[in-house]
């Protein structure tokens, strides 16, 4: 008796041990040190909650914090073995955008939510409505614009900004630009995809390999040291969506904070679109047939 009653007590302890949030993890809620010296110091403020936020906090806490923090910091108790890491929301750095300035708009942030990261980790939400998604993508944003005003404000207390450039560069940062503007789609015949291989060959076969499969023995990091593979288009997928505009200004504007860079002022908006289109013919092959 006194033996089974020890058991079930060290199962209940090891139980909660295991379920119980770790040190980095907890919530808090409460605003950053940032803000409780803004008055003395002339940092810049957190952003304050609002009743839309509080409903994004509560989906960001329920689906996304466990990979990506509950600080957005991509520290969530998941994260370890991810490659590459879950995005730090805080450098205010995002891989899948639409606009000249690559903050991303509501409907990119709406998109990624909604569809997921096809090939990773990230799952896609598409019961959610649009209120709530909108709503998520608000308190993404502020966790974002907290992690930027922390870093400006270390150059505000170091005398490096003053107050008014901080502000300036705040909003620049975590403001989202106008849409990229995409020409109208070609049609595709033999030639453009031939020009789009050429492409391909002088700008992509380095990291992504001859077939569309990338040579993972030569290591590529994102900025935060975080080990990246290229993507592998003979898998037959993209992870930001594989239609032809999304693509288009993905390989227009390269992925900040990865080793993809933009080729804007490289190729014309024709070679972009052929090499596009020479992608999707790639990725093809590794489409399940059915």
């Amino acid at each position: 008796m006194i033996w089974g009653v020890g058991v079930l007590v060290m199962a209940v302890f090891v139980g909660w041990q295991l379920l119980r949030p770790s040190a980095r993890s907890v919530v808090t809620h409460q605003p950053a040190q940032v803000n409780q010296t803004a008055g003395a110091i002339g940092m810049l403020p957190s952003v304050e909650m609002t009743p839309e936020l509080v409903r994004g906090r509560s989906f960001f806490e329920m689906s996304c914090a466990l990979c990506h923090g509950e600080r957005g910091d991509g520290n969530g108790r998941f994260s370890m073995g991810q490659t590459p890491r879950p995005r730090d929301f805080r450098r205010a750095k995002f891989k899948f955008t639409t606009t000249t300035n690559q903050v991303p708009s509501d409907d990119d942030l709406v998109r990624l939510f909604r569809v997921g990261v096809p090939g990773a980790t990230m799952p896609g939400y598409p019961q959610a409505d649009r209120g709530e998604l909108l709503a998520v993508a608000a308190y993404v944003r502020k966790l974002t614009a907290d992690g930027v005003s922390v870093d400006l404000s270390r150059e505000i207390a170091s005398g490096t900004l003053s107050l008014d450039e901080a502000k300036r560069m705040l909003a620049a940062r975590t403001t989202p630009g106008v849409p990229v503007v995409v020409p109208p789609e070609p049609v595709v015949d033999e030639s453009r995809l031939a020009n789009g291989k050429r492409v391909y060959l002088e700008a992509c076969v380095k990291c992504h390999g001859a077939d569309g499969t990338p040579d993972i023995s030569e290591a590529l990091f994102d900025e935060d040291g975080t080990r990246n593979i290229p993507r592998r288009f003979a898998q037959g997928y993209f992870k930001g969506g594989e239609e032809g505009a999304l693509l288009f200004v993905r390989v227009l504007n390269g992925m900040p904070g990865t080793p993809m860079p933009s080729f804007k002022d490289a190729y014309s908006p024709a070679d972009i679109w052929d090499v596009v289109h020479y992608l999707q013919r790639l990725s093809l092959h590794g489409k399940p047939r059915g």
